[in-house]
């Protein structure tokens, strides 16, 4: 899974190897229904936030990842360490709001590449 992030733009990826990629593109958009129904889960919010700092702060072990967080920051107007003061700030409320709004099928697509 991945995500890309920028000023006016974003966008979730998930792929992965299989031998039935329609079955996991249903099922995928099952689990997000299910979700829809249920809501989200303040341990499964808390744990992401948590996870996207970490990920933040393991992106400066290497020069390639520092490069590449100032490029796109630049790029998009943000100072490199916004993010840190944006993080915390993120509420329920505004991942929910996003999660019912994109994560539907019809916000979504797929691929499958056959080799």
């Amino acid at each position: 899974y991945g995500y890309s992030l920028g000023k006016d733009y974003g966008d979730i990826s998930l792929s992965c190897e299989c031998h039935d990629p329609e079955a996991v593109y249903a099922r995928i958009c099952q689990y997000l229904a299910e979700v829809a129904q249920k809501g989200l889960c303040r341990q499964d919010f808390d744990r992401a936030k948590r996870v996207m700092y970490a990920d933040y702060v393991t992106g400066f072990d290497l020069t390639d990842d520092i490069a590449s967080y100032l490029m796109s920051y630049a790029m998009d107007g943000v100072m490199l360490f916004d993010f840190l003061d944006i993080l915390p700030r993120i509420t329920e409320e505004e991942v929910w709001d996003f999660f019912v709004t994109y994560l539907t099928p019809e916000h979504m697509t797929y691929s499958i590449v056959r080799g």
